[in-house]
């Protein structure tokens, strides 16, 4: 039996790219069914009421952008969100296995059976983000034997590539490991088309260690876009053209037009950006208004660079390359900015819509190398449905062993290690005694070196008490308020005459793959509860919807 292909994917909030490691160890992107690399992450519902993905999504979102559900990567993991296409209401995570489904498709159509895939997410999604691309991919029929953080998958694309460029050929790596010419320490800015991530990597032989990662959700060339958006507003109201707010199809064709001004004005000095309707003339738009209206969000990449920074406990002389990485680091603005904080020159070799992909193909390689195959047991999920639906390759293929790739290759990959950090501190929601109100109390801060694990003691709050629930959150402050409950775990059962104040140990352990196992003892009695909180498809209660969007999924692959 032919051993199956594993694949890198980069799930973007505008592109989506996937890559594989070929046998002789060369990195390869794949075209999908249009020849392109870049697929676009935007889905259509069509006349004939089906859901189209890619590129003919992307021709229709300028004249019918009520059918067109774009960005919904930025929504993942809000459970209220969804995305309005004509009459019918998208989750972003339906939306997602819709896209994720297409590439796969798309990949085998190259390299043929795929056995399990690596998915790239933002270094900072938290648990419900990484849980919901999860549930997309489940979804979608998608095994995946690992989600890897954008900024750690580019670095390891990066040290390969830099293996390569220094003479090195990626199918004889038997004296020399992957990351053997890499950079030291790497600071890795990822400026995708939604969100901004910041990681610090130290790279030691094949091993590869994040030191601190930080970013926003909210910030991303869409939000450039819309500064162009605003200045076309005015000149609108200047030319004495109609008010744009309350027209859909207006609001969309502006945005497109400076998405489109925005690249020009990365090569050219001054655009001219047209108006969404023909009585008004264009605007003239130039480079430096550009940046000086982008002000604000320059100072939001420096902060956050500047905090990673901070957390790394590094300074810049300390560091050996500072790598640029999606599509909005191509603005001229971002990589003077880099470069005015950190007195280097930005790395901008490899392709930055590429990148990610290429180091979650050349992650997956190494975990097919080395056997990481602990794909979950879909028949045994909550009994949601057949496994099948979950699986583009049956429960024997999963299971084939072993890996297609030249000795040399597999000798190299076998020695390479990757140890992240947590992108959000993990505590409990506790009562404070001082000020009577509940508070988060953090065990596991964030950037704590993976995996971990923290005890804390804390007391009953009432005699006779029964029960004790302790709320899992990922939060940086003891404001509840601003925190996300991740879980609980629950202690029943309490010996009866229990005194207040009784102490109840708490201990939160974050493995490398993300999951969080929380442990509760009351003290006195020895009374034990511990829990898994585990990325799983669904909640119980909603596995009859979770198969009923999986079947659509499977139903949209065959239209």
């Amino acid at each position: 039996m032919a051993v199956e292909s594993y694949i890198g994917i980069d799930l973007g909030t505008t592109f989506s790219v996937v890559a594989y490691v070929d046998p002789s160890g060369h990195v390869v992107c794949l075209p999908n069914r249009d020849g392109e690399m870049l697929t676009p992450s935007l889905v259509m519902l069509d006349d004939d009421d089906r859901l189209v993905v890619g590129r003919p999504a992307q021709a229709a979102l300028k004249s019918r952008p009520q059918r067109v559900a774009e960005a919904f990567k930025r929504q993942m993991g809000k459970e209220r969100s969804s995305c309005r296409l004509g009459e019918r209401d998208c989750t972003p995570t339906y939306l997602s296995s819709l896209v994720l489904r297409q590439l796969v498709e798309d990949a085998q159509r190259t390299v043929g059976p795929i056995g399990a895939a690596v998915i790239t997410v933002p270094a900072y999604f938290g648990d419900r983000e990484r849980t919901a691309t999860m549930e997309a991919a489940r979804l979608a029929g998608v095994d995946v034997v690992a989600m890897i953080n954008e900024p750690t998958a580019a670095a390891l694309a990066n040290a390969f590539a830099e293996y390569v460029a220094a003479g090195g050929d990626p199918g004889d790596l038997e004296r020399a490991s992957i990351a053997s010419m890499a950079p030291g320490i790497s600071v890795v800015c990822d400026l995708g088309g939604g969100t901004f991530d910041v990681t610090v990597i130290r790279i030691d032989g094949s091993e590869f260690n994040v030191l601190a990662t930080g970013g926003s959700l909210n910030l991303g060339g869409r939000d450039w876009d819309e500064r162009i958006v605003d200045a076309m507003e005015r000149h609108l109201f200047e030319q004495g053209g109609p008010d744009p707010h309350h027209d859909p199809t207006a609001r969309t064709r502006m945005r497109l037009e400076a998405q489109t001004g925005k690249h020009v004005l990365s090569v050219k000095g001054e655009v001219a950006v047209p108006a969404p309707y023909d009585r008004v003339a264009d605007m003239m738009f130039t480079r430096e208004r550009f940046e000086s209206l982008s002000d604000s969000l320059l100072e939001k990449v420096r902060r956050t660079i500047e905090d990673v920074m901070k957390d790394a406990a590094l300074d810049w002389a300390g560091v050996d390359d500072l790598l640029l990485i999606g599509g909005g680091t191509r603005m001229p603005m971002i990589r003077r900015l880099a470069g005015q904080i950190s007195g280097l020159t930005p790395n901008t070799r490899l392709q930055p819509d590429m990148i990610v992909a290429e180091g979650a193909a050349v992650y997956a390689a190494i975990l097919q190398v080395q056997g990481e195959t602990d794909v979950p047991d879909l028949a045994a999920i909550d009994d949601v449905t057949d496994a099948t639906t979950y699986s583009l390759a049956s429960l024997a293929q999963q299971a084939t062993p072993g890996h297609c790739f030249d000795d040399a290759f597999a000798a190299a990959a076998g020695s390479v290690s990757l140890n992240d950090v947590n992108a959000h501190s993990l505590g409990v929601i506790v009562r404070s005694p001082r000020y009577d109100r509940k508070v988060n109390s953090i065990l596991i801060p964030r950037n704590t070196p993976l995996p971990a694990s923290r005890s804390r003691i804390f007391v009953t709050r009432s005699d006779k008490q029964s029960r004790v629930c302790i709320p899992i959150v990922e939060g940086e402050v003891r404001d509840v308020g601003t925190c996300t409950e991740v879980g609980a775990c629950v202690i029943n059962h309490l010996p009866p005459n229990l005194p207040r104040g009784a102490p109840v140990e708490v201990t939160i352990s974050y493995d490398t793959n993300g999951t969080v196992r929380v442990k509760a003892e009351e003290l006195t009695t020895h009374t034990v509860t511990e829990t898994v909180l585990e990325r799983a498809p669904a909640k119980r209660e909603n596995n009859d919807k979770i198969a009923e969007l999986a079947h659509a999924v499977a139903q949209f692959s065959t239209n």
